[in-house]
Parts: structure tokens; sequence; C-alpha cells
């Protein structure tokens, strides 16, 4: 889906935030696109009327270099998980 709006990324941040669990590197870059939408299109801060908000883009920043290491994982033969009985495999 081409994102054209904050809540077009918000949508598509939500449908591909599991994508470890679901093991799909094509999530993940979806997801981190997401991420890297959000944070272009949102303020680091905002005030009004007396009130303030501050918004975390060093995490969406981390969220998507994480999603982006997966996929590139995944792309390069998987992820490789430890099992306490057989040691690294995949």
């Amino acid at each position: 889906m081409a994102l054209s709006s904050v809540s077009d990324a918000q949508t598509q941040y939500g449908a591909n935030i599991g994508y470890r669990a679901a093991g799909s590197a094509s999530m993940a870059l979806l997801f981190a696109e997401a991420c890297e939408y959000l944070i272009g299109m949102r303020a680091s801060s905002a005030s009004e009327g007396g009130r303030s908000m501050q918004f975390d883009t060093a995490s969406l920043k981390e969220q998507a270099k994480q999603a982006r290491a997966y996929a590139a994982n995944s792309a390069a033969g998987g992820v490789r998980h430890f099992d306490f009985n057989l040691g690294y495999g995949r």
C-alpha cells in the first residue's frame, strides 16, 4: 500500500508490527516504511493552550532499523534462533 497519510502509516504500522512472529521479511519492510513515514510526517513536539506533547522519533528510528536488519538477515539465508537442545539453527 502506498502511504499517503499518517492514518495509512498508522494502519500499516499496526498491521505489520508482528513481522517477527510471522517470520515475514516483507512485513518487516512494510513496518520499517511505516515507521519512517511517521518520523517524517510528525513533529517531535507540539504545544497548544499551555499543554505540550513530545513524540519519540528515536524509538521509531530504532524500530525501523531493527525491521530492516531483520529483513536483510532473512534475505541472506534466514534468522538464526538458539535451541537449548540443538544449539544454533534455522
